[in-house]
């Protein structure tokens, strides 16, 4: 089965909406058999919200008839992602190996992998400074290099293990959603051993 990853703009409204768009889901033919996941972030302020970092995937066989759907119910695609291009891809483990000669990097995770402009990673490091109480994940916004093309912003959250436990702990942090729920590249150390080692250190359960 070959999966499709389909960004969404972010969208203010209401909740109606989104219902509206889950029905449109619903009456596309055999949907039940096609594994749709939706992801996003939503902020609600009386019966308004705003949506964010929403992506919805599904098998490519249907793509078609999501993309449709979404577009019919008001919500509007957004561009390719970027971590489907390889040289940007190339570039942000060149950026990871350049992080790793100056800090003692444990994890560096690329999150939000359907944003089509900017490239969110996580970096977990043993010689961040910790206060020992804060379990807000802050991000740093940086200009991204001449390797990364058409990028608007590089945001690097960078914590230490103790401060990532504990926004872990206060289940609050998209960040820790993304690696809770494995939607995520691990970069560093690379691949299923990465995960493993992560999940393992920090008592997630394994998906």
């Amino acid at each position: 089965m070959v999966r499709t990853r389909i960004a969404v703009r972010d969208e203010a409204g209401n909740v109606g909406k989104l219902e509206e768009l889950r029905q449109a889901l619903n009456r596309i033919p055999g949907i039940a058999d096609k594994e749709l996941r939706m992801n996003n972030q939503i902020r609600l302020s009386g019966d308004k919200f705003l949506i964010r970092d929403f992506t919805i995937e599904v098998d490519n066989s249907v793509a078609t008839d999501v993309k449709k759907a979404v577009e019919g119910t008001g919500f509007k695609l957004r561009g390719a992602p970027l971590a489907e291009r390889q040289e940007i891809r190339d570039a942000v483990q060149q950026l990871v190996t350049d992080h790793r000669n100056e800090l003692q990097l444990r994890y560096a995770i690329w999150f939000r992998l359907g944003d089509p402009e900017t490239i969110h990673l996580l970096e977990i490091a043993d010689d961040v400074f910790d206060d020992e109480t804060s379990s807000d994940l802050a991000g740093v916004a940086l200009i991204p290099g001449k390797d990364f093309l058409n990028v608007r912003a590089i945001v690097i959250y960078l914590a230490s293990p103790g401060e990532f436990r504990r926004a872990m702990n206060a289940n609050n942090e998209h960040a820790v959603l993304a690696v809770q729920q494995k939607d995520a590249a691990m970069i560093w150390p690379e691949g299923d051993s990465g995960w493993g080692r992560l999940f393992s250190e920090f008592g997630i359960q394994n998906r």
